[in-house]
């Protein structure tokens, strides 16, 4: 899992189709979707970057810059979209990227908390032509003054039913209190103030966002 930098010199293209090694389905599965057959609601698992080089793996990898006898573990909890957030690179495809033949609009999210627990739930709706699924992803982010940790953590997601065209459902993704907390002096704490709660499509399209109280 490379970086993309040649297709930056290939304008003469439309797409680009990587199937990986589906298994021996993959000419159904495939010719369903580029047909239209199927409306793909996919999602990436990882980040893929414009250059190889922007991971922070890459300079301690074998045979990239570093060890062939040993890889120095440097990133931290700072990996993936986390590493790319801070960093401010530009990528090619973001942690939770995903293509569709039609449109989802996010409405009215809201956080309700039932002792430990919080149930963040919001409106999906089909915007486009075509029936589809939708995966809304749910990122949380610690106050401002906790040092050393990442602009945003994913917590939970929801797929949503297929909706028809101008269809509309209620969504509903669960975090708990002890998610959101850190490792410090030799124990677990959840730090007392406002955490910013986003539901996204992916990790760099953030569609709505609001404001929760935790701490001890």
């Amino acid at each position: 899992m490379g970086g993309m930098a040649d297709l930056e010199n290939c304008p003469d293209f439309d797409a680009v189709l990587h199937v990986w090694m589906p298994g021996q389905e993959a000419g159904h599965s495939v010719a369903d979707v580029v047909s239209g057959k199927v409306n793909p609601s996919g999602r990436l698992p990882f980040t893929w970057a414009r250059n190889y080089e922007d991971y922070p793996s890459a300079a301690d990898f074998p045979l990239s810059g570093g060890s062939d006898r040993e890889v120095a573990y440097t990133e931290d909890i700072f990996v993936g979209y986390r590493h790319f957030d801070r960093s401010g690179l530009r990528v090619r495809y973001p942690f939770g990227y995903g293509l569709s033949y039609t449109d989802f609009a996010y409405e009215d999210l809201k956080v309700a908390r039932s002792g430990n627990v919080f149930n963040a739930s919001l409106t999906v709706s089909n915007t486009g032509t075509c029936a589809g699924r939708e995966v809304v992803q749910l990122y949380v982010s610690s106050p401002a003054y906790v040092a050393d940790r990442p602009l945003k953590e994913l917590k939970s997601f929801a797929v949503t039913p297929v909706l028809m065209p101008g269809e509309s459902c209620r969504v509903t993704m669960r975090f708990d209190r002890d998610d959101l907390s850190v490792w410090e002096n030799g124990r677990w704490a959840v730090k007392r103030g406002k955490y910013r709660v986003y539901a996204a499509s992916s990790a760099e399209d953030i569609r709505s966002e609001t404001v929760v109280s935790a701490g001890l």
